[in-house]
């Protein structure tokens, strides 16, 4: 599974639009408006933080924080 990059100005900018559990993505808002599809295994950056979408749990996406 390949993984990508999704980068937004500051986290108060991401906006989850749908998430769809059964294929384990969901639907962000990002600055400028943008809209992506993440999935698991998936890097959001943030400047200071990153974020990786690591696993769909009850309904949901599960991320974590690191560096």
């Amino acid at each position: 599974m390949m993984s990508s990059s999704v980068y937004a100005d500051s986290v108060e900018n991401i906006r989850v639009i749908k998430i769809s559990p059964q294929d384990e993505r969901a639907v962000i808002k990002t600055s400028g408006r943008k809209l992506r599809i993440i999935k698991v295994g998936d890097v959001i950056r943030v400047p200071g933080s990153r974020f990786r979408v690591n696993d769909q749990q009850k309904g949901g996406l599960w991320v974590t924080s690191y560096g």
